[in-house]
């Protein structure tokens, strides 16, 4: 059976079996880069107590895999360790691993609740991007950075709660949640802030996530918000009205992309600058004032026709 292994001091280099039920020897420390890649008669993984390391896209596109169990002497689960294992089903990551890798657990659309362990610092960029049966996440308050992309996609995820331990989140970590209703985030968090389950930065001067799901038709940005982040209203369909108070300044890229139910946009003079693509793919935007004396980019207006033809454009000031 151990043929089947390429092991080299310690490292679990390659697997050359066609075993359904793979069970990894005792004496292996770390599992390689690619050592699983695209074995596709792997349906269960017992890991050895011992194994500290989950190497980059060690279990890459295992189609089959269902079950992995993780020994608690883990301590990183490296970069699309198990990216696209599109059958692998809840996954019980083990107190001590400390880093979950960027793409992680990528488009494991079976995956419905994880359990993240206090020993968690860093959850990485697309970590759990395209879990689209994920609908339960705990993060622990040893949290400190929740990566870009993180939870993209995750489209049964219905709310979640950020603890105080976290002090950076990347931007578009909810992007395409759309049954996302409500992002909280604990009282004592000195960095992010949630009112009526929208995300801002503590001192409420910019607007992070607007979540997708939030049936509102209607909403008023906060006056004091100076900033409305790229992305911070993606995919938001029941809105059809947002007020832009004349605190804002900068509006960035697909701030408001794909809000399909948007009918009118007010731009106040106090923005200075709107990013690429604010509002691609607003195809009911009937009307849009804007300061007339302004140097915005025209890349703003790309992916809506009703903008690019300047039909709708009024000058307001």
């Amino acid at each position: 059976m151990k043929q089947q292994f390429h092991i080299k001091n310690g490292i679990l280099k390659n697997y050359v079996g066609k075993e359904a039920n793979v069970i990894i020897p005792e004496g292996v420390t770390e599992i390689s880069s690619e050592a699983f890649k695209e074995c596709a008669s792997i349906e269960s993984v017992q890991i050895p107590n011992g194994v500290k390391t989950i190497g980059e896209s060690a279990f890459l596109r295992c189609k089959n895999l269902t079950r992995v169990e993780l020994p608690g002497s883990i301590t990183v689960i490296g970069p699309w360790a198990f990216e696209r294992c599109e059958n692998l089903t809840n996954i019980e990551i083990p107190f001590g691993v400390t880093e979950i890798g960027w793409c992680a657990f990528y488009g494991c659309k079976k995956i419905e609740v994880v359990e993240i362990p206090s020993s968690v610092i860093t959850i990485g960029g697309s970590a759990f991007d395209g879990c689209t049966s994920l609908e339960i996440v705990e993060i622990p308050n040893s949290v400190t950075s929740i990566g870009t992309f993180a939870f993209a996609k995750c489209i049964s995820l219905t709310g979640i709660e950020i603890p105080s331990s976290v002090t950076s989140i990347g931007d578009s970590a909810f992007y395409k949640c759309e049954s996302l209703t409500e992002i909280l985030v604990n009282k004592d968090n000195e960095h992010y802030m949630s009112q009526g389950g929208i995300l801002y930065s503590r001192d409420q001067k910019t607007l992070l996530r607007y979540p997708e799901g939030k049936e509102e038709k209607s909403f008023s940005i906060p006056r004091g918000v100076t900033k409305i982040l790229g992305g911070a209203f993606h995919s938001c369909s029941n809105l059809e009205n947002i007020e832009i108070p004349d605190t804002v300044e900068k509006i960035g890229a697909n701030a408001f992309d794909n809000c399909t139910s948007l009918s009118g946009i007010e731009i106040p003079k106090s923005v200075v600058s709107i990013g690429r693509f604010a509002f691609c793919g607003c195809r009911a935007l009937k009307k849009c004032l804007l300061p007339k004396n302004n140097n915005y980019e025209e890349d703003w207006k790309l992916g809506c026709a009703p903008l690019e033809c300047h039909a709708i454009i009024k000058y307001t000031y």
